[in-house]
This record gives C-alpha cells, structure tokens and sequence, in this order.
C-alpha cells in the first residue's frame, strides 16, 4: 500500500503484532455500485461480501495465503483510486501474498553452481536416490553431484499463484480485477520475469483456483512487469503502490521487487529515502493518500502519509514499563483530523511523528494525569482473557498524546512476520499496522 487512497483514516497500528478489532457483519452491498458502507478490517476478512447476486459469502483463510491470510504486514488492502486526478475512490481490493513466497527464487541461467534434485542426469535417473546408494551422479557430463553440494530445486512461480486478489466491488477496470477472486502469477520466463492474471470462477470463495499450475489456468491476461534492483532482498510481502499516473501492484520477486500493471507501467514509484538519504527498502514502509470526509462519504484527501518502520524487537517483549520506538509518520499536507488524533504534521519522510510502545499496568507507562485521563476506554486483555496492557505514544517536538493499544497474536503455526509497517483500512479512517514482538498492535 503506498501513496494511494485508502477508505479510512488512521485509527489501527500492526506491529510484529497482530491487532484486530471485532466488527458486526458489514451491510450486504448493492450489485453494481461501489460499497461505502460499513465493512469489516481489511484484509482480515472474517466478515461477508456479496457475490454477484448480492448473497453474503464468508471468507476467511485464502487458500494460498494459510496462515499469514490474518497478519496484514503480508498483504495490502485499499479502495483504489479512479483516476490520476484523484477526485474519487472506487473499489476496495485487498492483495494476498501467497505462503510460501520465499521459496520462488531468482531466475537462473545455469545449472552449474550447485545440483538440484530436478536437474537433467546424464543416467536419466533420479539424482538423490542415485547418491542415497552411495553412487555419484555426473550432471551433463561435467558437473558431479553428491551429498556435499545438492540442493532442493527452487520453485519458479509457475506452481500457483503469488497474490490473490479479492475485490469486493465493482471491476476495477484498469487493472481487470473482477468483483471476486483473481489469481495473479508471477514467474520465470527463461531469466526474466513474467506476470499473468487470471479470473476465478465466482463460486470461488476463498481462492482455491490460485492453488492451480499456470499450466491448469485458461484465459489468462499477460500483465506488464518491471524488476526494481534494491540492493537487498525486501521482504515477502506484497503492497499497493501509486506512481502518480495509476495503481500498481508490488510484490517481492526472488531477491528483488518487482512492479505490476496492466496497460503499461508508466514512471516508476518513486523511492522512499530516510532522514540521513539512504532508500528505504519496498514493502517495508507504506505510502498512500489519505482519506477525509465529505458530507456522509470519505474522499481522497490533499496529502498522502508516509509510514517508516524503525527497526526494534527480534524476539520476545519489551521489559515492562520501558517506551521503545517503533515507527515514524508524516504527512504530505497537514491535515487537521490526522494532527488531532495522531500528531501527524506536514514534514519530510522519516523527520515527524515517533510512535513508541510500552507494554504494562497503566501506572508504569503513563506519566501524570494521563494515569487518570485521556486514555481510559481501553479494553487491554490478550485472547486467553488475562490482561496484557500495551500503551502507545505519538510525539513530535513538545506536542504528545498517549492511545489505548489493542494486542492479538498470530494464528498459530504461522511464520513471524517481517518488520514491516503498513496503513490499516478502517471505516473512519486510516490506521497503521506495525510488527511488534509476537503478534500485531493497534493503536486506538
């Protein structure tokens, strides 16, 4: 999710943390016209969207996301702009990146660094069973292969899809993303990348058709890509971005990421440099156009809200009553409503508002009288029903407000997410998810 507009303002923070906030089932949309109602947190989807014949349909694990389809630093949801002028908002679509993503990895022109278990034999026999009974396998008739130096074979994005797409509105034309489900691949094509999209059927409700080989798939729409050298490898994630023509969509491509459109490409999405200059790795930080009322509806609003993550935890919590710096914000433009609640203020990128966590009793964490005001509305309590106060504070300069924060853990069996920051889809405003130590954290 970056630089584009998002229905919702700022009320949620995802740290290595997993914070969702339980909602009542979302008003069943209208076939046909864009949904403004009230919806559940996006993309935790444990709520209803309609199909085509305005049934409400649960959707909950996407198939090929498992158990990261509920830690939103994976993934990416927004209601997409509908046009570079940015007058108005159109569908909401989230982005789900696929489990595994790791295990696709950069395309190769040789196989002569090492001896995957897939590679030609010069026997035509299978490689491991061959050196599991003590004989050396020659690869093409130069390479020998044994215990020492074999590998498993990487996977080349062909084995099903690396993002699902849920749009539940309108078909977003520029990019063909029907109401529904779209599988989205993005593989290897000799030593280039490639990227293909393809409509699930609409009794698909949770994107099982994206589990299917490229070569199962019919119908397909080449998709126009572009490979951006970081550096380093970012994370596996995928997000909205906005290169100020229209929407693309990112994704971490091997060690590299990589940008997706439909119809051209266009600029590429700027980059994000830290106060001392140094770029900010893609998928890391988050970039959008915030949103702001407008009578009954939320419109894209003058500025956009950049969102750092400031590297903090490994592993484990932070001592008891100790504030540790988390992430920092700024905004484009300053805008009342964000400065109320957030402190957010018109400054450059990684220069405005510190957004610290402190985990314990209420009397550890809050200096003053904000012990007694201010902050009493909080519901701090871990899923298990004990508590499990978290506390957040936004400063910058001598202005500071302190927020009720809300904890959740990850599903388990689910992998640590990376330490990434993002903007949360609410119904009233944007909110921040920033990873925390084991689970999401949301400010309040």
């Amino acid at each position: 999710m970056s630089r584009s507009a998002i229905l919702a303002g700022i009320t949620g923070l995802a740290i290595l943390f997993f914070l969702w906030r339980a909602l009542p089932p979302p008003a069943v949309p209208t076939p046909g016209l864009p949904v403004l109602g009230k919806r559940p947190e996006c993309p935790r989807h444990e709520g209803y969207v309609a199909d085509s014949a305005g049934t409400r349909v649960v959707r909950q694990e996407i198939a090929a996301s498992k158990t990261i389809t509920l830690i939103p630093e994976f993934h990416d949801c927004q209601r997409l702009l509908q046009n570079a002028e940015k007058k108005s908002f159109g569908p909401l679509v989230a982005v789900f990146v696929r489990f595994d993503l790791r295990a696709v990895g950069d395309p190769v022109t040789t196989i002569g660094f090492a001896c995957p278990q897939s590679a030609p034999v010069n026997s035509g026999s299978n490689i491991v069973a061959r050196i599991n009974a003590g004989l050396n396998v020659t690869l093409n008739g130069a390479i020998t292969c044994t215990t020492a130096n074999i590998t498993a074979p990487r996977l080349d994005g062909t084995d099903q899809a690396a993002i699902t797409a849920l749009n539940y509105d309108d078909r977003y034309e520029p990019l063909g993303l029907q109401h529904g489900i779209s599988c989205i691949y993005v593989y290897h094509v000799g030593t280039t990348w490639a990227a293909q999209l393809f409509a699930a059927p609409a009794a698909d409700e949770t994107g099982i058709s994206c589990l299917k080989k490229l070569s199962e798939q019919t119908d397909g729409v080449m998709l126009d890509i572009r490979v951006v050298e970081e550096g380093a490898a970012p994370p596996p994630v995928t997000r909205w971005d906005w290169n100020g023509e229209k929407h693309l969509i990112g994704v971490a491509c091997g060690t590299k990421w990589c940008e997706i459109a439909k119809g051209g490409l266009g600029p590429e999405t700027p980059w994000i440099t830290d106060a001392t200059g140094k770029r900010i790795l893609k998928g890391t930080y988050d970039q959008q156009f915030l949103a702001v009322p407008a009578g009954s509806e939320l419109v894209p609003g003058p500025a956009d809200g950049t969102i750092l993550p400031v590297p903090w935890l490994t592993a484990g919590d932070p001592p008891v009553g100790s504030w540790t710096t988390v992430a920092n914000g700024s905004l484009s433009l300053d805008v009342k409503k964000y400065h109320k609640r957030f402190k957010f203020k018109q400054k450059p990128v990684g220069q405005g508002t510190e957004l610290a966590l402190c985990r314990g009793p209420r009397n550890d964490c809050l200096p003053g009288l904000w012990k007694y005001f201010g902050v009493n509305k909080c519901e701090q309590k871990a899923e298990d029903g004990t508590e499990d106060p978290w506390w957040a504070r936004l400063s910058i300069g001598d202005e500071v407000t302190y927020r009720c924060v809300t904890r959740r853990t990850h599903p388990a069996g689910s992998p640590v997410p990376p330490d990434v920051v993002r903007w949360r889809w609410d119904l009233k405003d944007e909110g921040i998810w920033r990873r925390c130590s084991t689970g999401c954290c949301e400010v309040t």
